[in-house]
């Protein structure tokens, strides 16, 4: 979600500065509400309280690798992740 407030950011920004060239009133307003969304969904995914993540994986060096880098990521963006699941034991 933070990368996609950063882009919408970013692009808000250039459609606004170009605003009087084209019309882009209903694409500004769309792209507005959905950043709305997008920090909506970030703050319940750090909240605690609503929310954790729950890891899913398989018992394969690949797929275990990959976990890790994901509860690492998850860790540095502060969304709790206590459970894990691994399939195909």
């Amino acid at each position: 979600p933070q990368i996609m407030d950063e882009w919408l950011r970013t692009l808000l920004k250039i459609l606004y500065k170009y605003r009087r060239l084209m019309r882009f009133d209903k694409l500004i307003t769309k792209m507005i509400l959905e950043e709305w969304s997008i920090r909506k969904i970030r703050n319940i995914l750090l909240d605690s309280q609503k929310s954790e993540f729950v890891g899913i994986t398989i018992p394969e060096a690949m797929s275990v690798l990959e976990t890790e880098d994901l509860l690492a990521r998850l860790k540095t963006l502060k969304i709790q992740s206590h459970y894990m699941v691994i399939n195909m034991i």
